[in-house]
């Protein structure tokens, strides 16, 4: 990290249950997370704090995760690995989780984000996140627009938005990136970053520059 400051994260997307066709299990998970915190967090926080005064740059590192909508909507739900978000949350390794790309597959409305938060999960660790060839014609993203801007009227915490396989799409990505920046009405100027290796957006509530 010190060599490539810019690496700043991992995103978990745990999608697929084992080859014996078992679920992944819980434990796995909080321990590869604790290990991630170990290695990765901790050494990028005491760095931080030695190198505060020249550089002021560098940013801790972040542990993020892409479950589908519905593993954050309800208790008993569980992601495509198997496992309970709920119970990883509530457990001693998701205070490591600095938020979630919810990956909403059909159902980019403010239903769904009201039904995460009501679980338990506060607005800012949620990066709301939309399929590109679900909104393929302008009515239908002016649609995601308004669903999007309602939501971040009732939750201004709204940690930011995620577009991914846009390349799949006639999405323009800036374009994108506009709306959604108008919809947060970020006071301070935030940046687009996009993946190096994936057709994905992320959009910041407001990142500091």
């Amino acid at each position: 990290m010190k060599k490539y400051p810019f690496i700043c994260g991992i995103d978990l997307d745990v999608e697929e249950i084992l080859d014996d066709d078992k679920c992944v299990a819980l434990s796995r998970i909080q321990t590869l997370i604790s290990k991630l915190h170990t290695d990765f967090v901790q050494p990028s926080l005491k760095y931080q704090l030695e190198q505060y005064d020249a550089d002021t740059t560098h940013t801790v590192f972040s542990i993020t995760m892409a479950p589908v909508a519905y593993a954050l909507t309800e208790k008993s739900s569980l992601g495509m690995g198997g496992f309970s978000y709920y119970d990883l949350y509530h457990s001693t390794e998701g205070k490591y989780i600095s938020h979630f790309n919810v990956q909403a597959y059909g159902c980019y409305d403010y239903a769904t984000f009201q039904s995460i938060v009501q679980l338990g999960y506060p607005a800012n660790k949620v990066v709301f996140g939309m399929l590109g060839d679900e909104f393929g014609n302008a009515s239908l993203f002016a649609n995601a627009m308004t669903e999007l801007q309602c939501i971040h009227h009732d939750f201004s915490t709204l940690k930011g938005a995620i577009l991914w396989e846009y390349g799949d799409t006639h999405i323009d990505g800036v374009s994108w990136g506009q709306s959604v920046r108008r919809v947060f009405n970020c006071s301070r100027r935030s940046h687009l970053s996009r993946s190096l290796h994936t057709n994905d957006i992320i959009i910041p509530q407001c990142v500091m520059s």
